[in-house]
C-alpha cells in the first residue's frame, strides 16, 4: 500500500492575514459593541483528496472567524426590547459553523433562535488485490435549527413556544448481498423531523398548573439503486450480476402529545402534584423493489415488487402523588399511576397482507410512610398493587 502525502497551507490562515481584522467597535450613542475577525484561507493539497476531506475538510476562501454584537437601544427602542444578541462564528467553508440571535424585554418576552451546520465525509480506502477501492462512503450536511418565545402576560400566566428541526441531506455509497454476491448501491440521504411545542404556565400562591400541544413529524425518503450495471466478470466466484436494482422505502411518522401538570398546596403539610401525558402516532411507509440480472447458479431472474403500509399508535399516561406531613421528618406518601398502550398496523406487499393488533392497561397504586434522616437521605417503606 503506497503512501500518500497530504500537504497542507491551511494554517497559513494564522499569518496571511492574520491582518484577520479583530475590530471593537463601541458607539455609546447608538448603544452598539461587537467585534469580528474575519480572513482567507488557503488550500493545497497532494495525495489523497478523500483523506483530506475525512480528516480536515476545510475549503478555501473568504472566511468569517466570529462576529458578535450586541445592541442596548435608546430613545423609543426601548420600549420594544432590552437587548439585541447576534453570534457567528466559523462561516466560509468550515465543517461547523454557527448562528445565533437573541432578543428580549425584561418582564415580558425573550425570543432565541439558533441555528448548527456540520458536514460529514468518509470514504473507506480498502486494499484488495494491490487495488485501492471504496467500499462504504458518506457525504452529507446536517441543519439543527431551535427557537423559543416565551411571554410573560402577567405575574400569573407564562406562555411559550419552541420550535425544532432537523436535516439531513447528502449521498452514500453502501452496500447489499444478492445472490452472494456484494454489490455497491448509491444510497441517497433525505430525512428531516420537525417539533413545534405550544405550552402554558398558570401559577397562583400554592397552586400550578402547566398545558402544553406538541406535534412532531419525522420523513426519510430511504432508497438506493445501482448505478449501471454490475458484476458477471469473467473468473469471479459467482455469475451473479445485476443490470438494473432498485429500493424505495419512503416512510413518515407523526406524533400529537397534549401534556398536563399541577401541583398544590393547599396548607403546609399537604403536597399534591400530578400529570397526564396523551399521545397519538401515525406511520405510513410506500415500498417498491425491481431487479433484473443473472442469479449465483446462473439463471436469469427479474423481480418487481410493490407495497405499503402503516400503523396507529396510542399510548396514554396519568399519575398522582400525595404527600402528608405528619410530623417534622415523617410523612404519609402514596401514588396512583395509569398506563394505556394500542397500537394497530399492517403491511400490504402485492396481494399479501399481514396485520397485528396489541394493547394493554396498567394501573398501580402505592402507599407508605417516608422517614427523613437528613437533607439528602429518607427511608421510604409501603405497599404497591399493580395489575395489567
Amino acid at each position: 500500500m503506497r503512501s500518500k502525502k497530504i500537504i497542507l497551507h491551511v494554517l497559513l490562515a494564522a499569518f496571511v492575514f492574520t491582518l484577520a481584522f479583530s475590530l471593537q467597535a463601541q458607539d455609546e450613542k447608538k448603544g452598539l459593541t461587537g467585534n469580528f475577525q474575519f480572513g482567507y484561507r488557503m488550500v493545497d493539497t497532494e495525495g489523497a483528496l478523500t483523506k483530506y476531506k475525512e480528516d480536515f475538510n476545510l475549503e478555501k476562501g473568504i472566511r468569517l472567524f466570529n462576529l458578535n454584537l450586541h445592541y442596548t437601544p435608546i430613545n423609543n427602542l426601548d420600549k420594544l426590547f432590552d437587548s439585541l444578541d447576534l453570534n457567528v462564528y466559523n462561516f466560509g467553508g468550515d465543517p461547523f459553523e454557527s448562528f445565533g440571535l437573541s432578543v428580549q424585554k425584561t418582564g415580558l418576552y425573550k425570543f432565541k433562535y439558533d441555528r448548527k451546520k456540520s458536514t460529514y465525509f468518509y470514504d473507506d480506502q480498502t486494499t484488495a488485490d494491490g487495488a485501492l477501492y471504496d467500499h462504504h462512503t458518506f457525504d452529507f450536511i446536517r441543519y439543527i435549527d431551535s427557537g423559543y418565545l416565551t411571554v410573560n402576560v402577567n405575574k400569573f400566566v407564562n406562555l411559550y413556544l419552541n420550535y425544532d428541526q432537523y436535516t439531513k441531506e447528502g449521498e452514500s455509497v453502501t452496500t447489499f448481498d444478492i445472490n452472494r454476491v456484494e454489490f455497491e448501491f448509491d444510497k441517497p440521504i433525505k430525512e428531516k423531523s420537525r417539533t413545534i411545542s405550544v405550552g402554558a404556565d398558570f401559577h397562583i400562591k400554592r397552586y400550578s398548573v402547566l398545558l402544553e400541544s406538541k406535534k412532531s413529524k419525522f420523513t426519510n425518503e430511504n432508497s438506493l439503486f445501482l448505478p449501471g450495471i454490475a458484476g458477471g466478470e469473467e473468473g469471479a466466484h459467482y455469475p451473479s450480476s445485476l443490470d438494473y436494482f432498485v429500493i424505495n422505502q419512503p416512510y413518515d411518522l407523526e406524533t400529537d402529545t397534549f401534556t398536563l401538570k399541577f401541583s398544590a398546596n393547599p396548607f403546609n403539610n399537604l403536597l399534591i402534584s400530578g400529570s397526564g401525558q396523551w399521545n397519538t402516532q401515525d406511520m405510513n411507509l410506500n415500498f417498491s423493489e425491481g431487479a433484473i440480472g443473472t442469479d449465483y447458479l446462473g439463471y436469469n431472474f427479474e423481480n418487481s415488487y410493490q407495497g405499503n403500509g402503516s400503523f396507529e399508535r396510542k399510548f396514554n399516561l396519568l399519575e398522582a402523588d400525595l404527600t402528608y406531613l405528619l410530623l417534622n421528618k415523617l410523612a404519609i406518601v402514596g401514588a396512583v399511576r395509569y398506563n394505556e398502550f394500542e397500537q394497530s398496523g399492517s403491511m400490504t406487499i402485492g396481494s399479501s397482507t399481514e396485520s397485528q393488533n396489541i394493547g394493554y392497561d396498567t394501573i398501580a397504586i402505592e402507599g407508605g410512610l417516608q422517614f427523613s434522616l437528613s437533607s439528602k437521605f429518607a427511608i421510604t417503606g409501603g405497599y404497591r398493587w399493580e395489575e395489567r
